[in-house]
């Protein structure tokens, strides 16, 4: 299984997948991470780490995880 952190590059279906979770809790991934490219944690998550409508807290956050995948993100310095 693996650990994305902050800094780490996701792969596409995992960045879906995230999308999916995040939409449950009320945040989602901005359409422009949506490419089939990978992107880094940080930027995929930029709209839930922030304190916009889209901002969750930290703990939902890294709560997000699938079979092959689970997030241990700081969202340092955009959430409180």
């Amino acid at each position: 299984m693996k650990t994305y952190t902050d800094i780490d590059m996701v792969k596409p279906k995992d960045i879906i997948e995230i999308n999916k979770q995040l939409s449950k809790l009320g945040s989602k991934v901005s359409e422009k991470f949506l490419d089939g490219e990978e992107h880094s944690l940080a930027n995929i998550l930029h709209l839930a780490c922030g304190e916009s409508s889209y901002g969750i807290s930290i703990q939902d956050i890294n709560s997000i995880q699938s079979a092959n995948f689970r997030i241990d993100c700081k969202c340092k310095d955009t959430i409180k």
